[in-house]
């Protein structure tokens, strides 16, 4: 009766209320937290739900080559009625985890010419950290190009951001391609970005923060496709104190 989702900057987790009535007739929901007293749930019908973030109620943060992972614990401690921070028992102590993949990956399209606008066991979740793209004719990044256009040999500025508020997590972009069409095959990739580093010669970067990249490179068309340019982006998640480049 206990589930675990996994949000990009917090928990989701509800638990089932009915069946912990049945078993103890003193059973009250404010009895049941995550990681520290004060992070306590919802209660909505016969669920009680936790979405805090992963900033509060105690998380603990790791990252492993393959995920970075979300730690807590979810508790069920009866109180001194009158003492009320003094803990009499513990009923359950249940430890819940998120796992997010470190490699993520985006991808958009640039259009040529365009002009229109439970006790003694775990619970564990997994999800995705989401990247975006978005682009820009200008180096102020107020034109979209969705909006203004992109031409051959002109400059199309990109902003590789993710939604992750938690400082504790930054994301490091490691490689960007293009490709004529979504579908191509890795034959067609022209890499911009390689290795975290910038290897196409009419490209560099503007900027790198804890949770967004932004670069600029030339606008061009592969041979036999004129209409588009498709560009992909792969990113590193890590704990920020790490300054090693991921792998």
């Amino acid at each position: 009766y206990l589930r675990v989702y996994c949000n990009d900057n917090g928990w989701d987790i509800s638990l089932y209320l009915p069946p912990l009535y049945r078993e103890y007739s003193d059973f009250t929901p404010s009895d049941i937290y995550l990681g520290t007293d004060t992070c306590t749930g919802n209660v909505n019908g016969n669920y009680m739900y936790f979405r805090q973030d992963y900033t509060q109620c105690g998380t603990q943060v790791t990252a492993t080559l393959q995920s970075v992972v979300y730690a807590g614990e979810l508790k069920y401690a009866v109180h001194d009625p009158v003492r009320h921070f003094r803990k009499r028992e513990y009923r359950f102590r249940v430890k819940v985890d998120c796992h997010m993949p470190r490699q993520e990956g985006a991808s958009g399209n640039i259009n040529h010419g365009t002009t229109n606008p439970l006790d003694g066991h775990d619970i564990n979740g997994s999800s995705h950290h989401s990247v975006n793209l978005e682009f820009f004719t200008d180096p102020s990044f107020t034109h979209p190009t969705y909006a203004y256009g992109s031409k051959v040999g002109e400059n199309v500025y990109v902003k590789a951001y993710t939604d992750i508020r938690n400082d504790d997590i930054k994301m490091n972009l490691d490689s960007c391609y293009t490709t004529p069409s979504y579908y191509s095959s890795e034959s067609y990739r022209y890499y911009i970005i390689r290795d975290g580093c910038v290897i196409d010669r009419n490209a560099h970067f503007i900027s790198q923060t804890t949770h967004e990249t932004r670069f600029v490179f030339q606008d061009f068309e592969f041979a036999g496709n004129h209409a588009s340019l498709y560009l992909f982006c792969n990113a590193t998640f890590c704990n920020s104190r790490d300054f090693s480049r991921a792998v």
